[in-house]
């Protein structure tokens, strides 16, 4: 993502292995311009399976990140200019799945509401779905 003031802002996960078992962290990074990509910073839990990052800002240079947590939920974090990476998200209407997969969509508005959009399966059926997340 890049906002107005040239800065931009980058998410990716990497995965690998810990005692045989995979596990995939999503990290982030920012760079002005004119500068390169500064410290790298770990969003989401240890050790964990995060994976499918994605990350958008508004007009005033509010992040939003958000990525797909053991394919049946949606985690993400909130980071206002200037600020610290909030607490986890609570997505709206996020019905029980089986296999979730996304983020397949994502935007923000320029007033900061978030809308992710995934696709859930069960069996040879899939369904996609949207939910919003108003600050």
């Amino acid at each position: 993502a890049v906002d107005a003031n040239g800065r931009t802002s980058v998410v990716w996960d990497q995965t690998g292995f810990v005692s045989g078992n995979a596990v995939s962290e999503v990290y982030f990074a920012e760079a002005t311009t004119g500068n390169g990509f500064g410290a790298i910073e770990r969003l989401s839990p240890a050790l964990g399976y995060s994976a499918g990052p994605v990350i958008a800002a508004d007009a005033l240079g509010n992040l939003v990140v958000t990525w797909s947590a053991r394919f049946t939920d949606l985690s993400g974090l909130r980071r206002p200019v200037g600020g610290t990476w909030s607490a986890a998200l609570s997505w709206e209407t996020l019905p029980a799945a089986s296999d979730r997969w996304g983020p397949a969509g994502f935007a923000l508005g320029a007033d900061g509401d978030a809308a992710v959009a995934w696709i859930e399966s069960a069996g040879a059926s899939a369904t996609p779905f949207v939910s919003v997340w108003a600050p």
